[in-house]
């Protein structure tokens, strides 16, 4: 069932482009500036480019699970068995969430010159940067519910020395990670909401450096206490 699941996205987007391929105007905006200006042009078949990306990264995460079933096959350790499954799990995890990144910028690079087409605007401007936050922000926010569910790995979760000693050190540190992600997607989101753009990037990166410094100095923390 899991690999149905990361199909859905791909699926997804190929609708999506197939639909507005009639409807998009011959020239689309594929940059836009800070400020939301489109400053960079090409035909509207450049959505397919990253429909593309979005299947080529599916069949690629397809074929590593393949990889990895078949050592589980050759397998005779039930832990390195369950070891193997928990990294499949992973793997899909994270495809699924570079999946949904590239959805948004194949989403932004087909409404938006819709959006424009219907109300004949010359002026191609949107606030690019805080759709871009807001959506990433949610994105930490799911990121930060599944951390402390992971099981030590070599792929995903917060990976230092200090948490890959064991799995004492490893449970506390994707605790802490996942409180930290939740609340700084849950700021940024609010952020991204309610703040100019001119500032919301500048208080983005400051919240998110203070979640990076927190679950550096972590270990150090827990280190002098015992």
């Amino acid at each position: 069932m899991k690999n149905m699941k990361i199909w859905i996205i791909p699926i997804l987007s190929t609708v999506l482009n197939l639909i507005a391929i009639f409807l998009l105007p011959e020239r689309i905006p594929i940059h836009y500036d800070i400020h939301g200006n489109a400053d960079s042009w090409g035909p509207k078949y450049m959505v397919f480019v990253v429909l593309l990306i979005i299947y080529l990264l599916t069949i690629l995460f397809e074929e590593l699970v393949k990889k990895i079933n078949r050592c589980i096959e050759n397998c005779n350790i039930d832990e390195e068995k369950q070891k193997k499954k928990n990294l499949i799990k992973n793997i899909y995890y994270v495809g699924f969430l570079t999946e949904c990144l590239l959805f948004l910028i194949n989403i932004i690079m087909v409404i938006i010159p819709c959006v424009f087409l219907q109300t004949k605007s010359d002026e191609q401007q949107i606030e690019f940067i805080k759709i871009v936050i807001i959506f990433v922000s949610i994105l930490m926010i799911i990121f930060g519910n599944y951390l402390p569910k992971c099981k030590r790995n070599s792929i995903l979760g917060i990976r230092t020395r200090w948490s890959l000693q064991d799995d004492k050190n490893w449970n506390k540190m994707q605790k802490l990670g996942g409180k930290l992600f939740v609340m700084a997607g849950l700021i940024n989101t609010l952020v991204g909401c309610f703040v100019d753009v001119e500032n919301v990037l500048m208080i983005f990166f400051l919240i998110t450096t203070i979640l990076v410094f927190a679950i550096i100095f972590y270990p150090l923390y827990e280190k002098v206490r015992h």
